[in-house]
């Protein structure tokens, strides 16, 4: 059975530990800067801002390489 390249960029992703040590960090950043209790809206606008800018990152990757 053919997995395809989005199944295996997936089991990347999920079995790579320093994911787990990237959010840990950012979750104790935006802790530190939203205070105790961090509205939903705080983590909406951060979750947005960097998926936005993940997306803009890969298009110009894209873009310069190709």
């Amino acid at each position: 059975m053919d997995r395809g390249d989005l199944a295996t960029g997936i089991v990347f992703s999920v079995a790579n530990p320093f994911g787990l040590a990237f959010w840990t960090g950012v979750g104790g950043g935006m802790a530190t800067v939203g205070g105790a209790a961090p509205a939903l809206y705080d983590g909406s606008v951060f979750l947005a801002g960097f998926a936005f800018g993940a997306l803009v990152w890969c298009l110009g990757a894209a873009g310069t390489i190709g």
